[in-house]
């Protein structure tokens, strides 16, 4: 399980959308909070301003300082008995999120995405895209919103784990299950069936069509139970199926819409560059468009279970 959770924010109130989750998830699994926030380098590069700077401190103390009161005011919404600690330094977001996560595998990041379409898509400018495609710790996303959420009270039912078939989309699994124990959750595997579109054609050939879906369907569907009898063996009690025509994305998100308080639980790339992503856009698609959490595991052939 994971031992720290790591919560970039930026002083916005679509940052602090992922605050809720961060407090939830530090007070169930009773594991320390670091804060964190990027000072620009290209703002201390710039002339300090004396409405910033008193002549004892450097652009970069003054900014510090002020960034470091802030962050004091998020660590006073955490519940005792909450271990919150807060850092602060100059580097590019991306940059800091990822080097600070990387030396501790089993940190968490929370941290919100976007909140806007088209030319606002990322909160951060691209920094949550470049964690998502950089980190190589889970990385929990939540879609943020204008409203001021920060004191929200937020909780979890279920938790959806996508599969397509393969060896790398199941490494979500343990995953989900250890986090579906500790929090005492529902689990729900789910398949997109990608069936073919239809077309004008003979009657015969309509009926092979069909023979063809509901061959799908079932092969799909066996495939979940199988994997679902292997969780209840091992003690998973709490779990169901569903193979769903449609989609990959849309039926994820759909499905997530539809089981109120759910969180979606799936791998993502285990390389990088030409060979792209693993369940090809879907892991991106899921996190640019669903109103549910998000917690995205980077796959690798030789990664194993948590």
């Amino acid at each position: 399980m994971y031992k720290k959770i790591l919560l970039p924010l930026d002083g916005s109130p679509l940052s602090e959308s992922a605050l809720p989750y961060a407090r939830f998830l530090a007070t169930a699994l009773h594991v320390p909070v670091e804060l964190l926030h990027a000072i620009d380098p290209d703002i201390i590069a710039l002339s300090g301003s004396p409405r910033y700077v008193s002549s004892e401190q450097s652009l970069a103390e003054s900014l510090t300082d002020r960034n470091l009161r802030y962050l004091a005011k998020v660590e006073s919404l955490f519940p005792e008995p909450a271990r919150v600690s807060c850092s602060v330094a100059v580097s590019r977001a991306e940059e800091l999120i990822l080097a600070k996560a990387r030396t501790e595998p089993s940190t968490l990041i929370v941290m919100a995405t976007h909140g806007y379409s088209g030319i606002r898509r990322w909160l951060l400018g691209s920094i949550a895209e470049k964690v998502l495609h950089g980190a190589t710790n889970p990385l929990l996303l939540i879609r943020a919103t204008e409203e001021d959420t920060k004191r929200e009270v937020v909780s979890l039912k279920t938790i959806i784990v996508p599969l397509d078939g393969s060896p790398l989309a199941e490494m979500a699994i343990p995953y989900a299950v250890e986090l579906a124990s500790a929090l005492d959750l529902d689990i729900t595997l789910v398949r997109a069936l990608a069936l073919p579109a239809p077309i004008s054609m003979a009657e015969d050939q309509a009926e092979n069509g069909q023979e063809v879906g509901d061959l799908m369907g079932k092969e799909a569907q066996d495939y979940l139970n199988e994997k679902a009898e292997r969780l209840r063996a091992q003690g998973v009690k709490k779990i169901s199926t569903a193979a769903v025509a449609g989609p990959a994305a849309e039926t994820i998100i759909t499905l997530a819409e539809e089981k109120p308080q759910s969180l979606v639980v799936m791998c993502t790339h285990g390389k990088s560059g030409v060979r792209g992503w693993i369940l090809g856009s879907v892991t991106e698609r899921v996190t640019r468009h669903a109103n549910e959490p998000v917690l995205v595991i980077r796959a690798s052939s030789e990664q194993g279970a948590p």
